[in-house]
């Protein structure tokens, strides 16, 4: 999956969630780190020097709002299904009640990397 200097659409999967790990207090993404390797640290890096040096705290705060506004809307309005299209290394199913039916929707390639990391 990891097998050229150049990134892949698929492996931005790989950056946002290292991103999400700058800063779990924030993110409230506990297993974001389980996605980190060498050339996602190189691709970090480089991305955070040419585009922006806030990406991380974006992607954290991305992060918890949607967790955030998930949790609430299962509370208040009773939400049994929760459908993650562009899921990437999203852990959502395994942030909230395990009542709820969560239905993730990407690449093959992630899907399959991160069935083979989780089970």
């Amino acid at each position: 999956m990891l097998d050229s200097d150049n990134i892949e659409i698929h492996e931005t999967a790989f950056v946002t969630s290292t991103f999400r790990a700058t800063d779990v207090n924030l993110s409230k993404d506990i297993f974001a780190h389980l996605w980190s390797n060498i050339k996602t640290e190189k691709w970090t890096q480089e991305y955070l020097e040419k585009v922006s040096s806030e990406e991380t705290f974006t992607h954290c705060l991305r992060n918890r709002y949607f967790l955030d506004s998930i949790k609430e809307n299962i509370k208040t309005n009773a939400i049994e299904v929760l459908i993650n299209f562009g899921a990437g290394f999203s852990m959502y199913p395994f942030l909230l009640d395990k009542k709820i039916i969560n239905i993730e929707i990407y690449k093959l390639e992630v899907v399959e990397y991160k069935k083979s990391k989780i089970d």
